[in-house]
């Protein structure tokens, strides 16, 4: 989704599943260089081919997103104080 196209493409899809079990797709940076750092590791560790070095479940990914990529919008901001106009 964040590249416009699909990881992986075969001629059928054996050769579909045998890129997913073989290969490592290409690193997000190489097709979207603008895209944060950060969020490229996160989804090189959602792609990693052993399960372990995965996150544990969805509940962590959003919470490791939201750490990551949104630290300011854990907590609305209270708006300044306003202050009287001198005239």
């Amino acid at each position: 989704m964040l590249t416009g196209r699909t990881v992986f493409v075969a001629a059928d899809e054996t050769g579909l599943a045998l890129q997913h079990l073989r290969q490592d797709p290409v690193p997000l940076q190489v097709r979207v260089p603008q895209l944060p750092p950060a969020l490229a590791q996160i989804v090189h560790r959602a792609l990693a081919k052993e399960p372990a070095m995965r996150y544990r479940n969805a509940g962590q990914l959003a919470q490791i997103l939201k750490a990551q990529l949104l630290p300011g919008l854990s907590a609305p901001a209270a708006p300044p104080p306003s202050r009287p106009q001198s005239t």
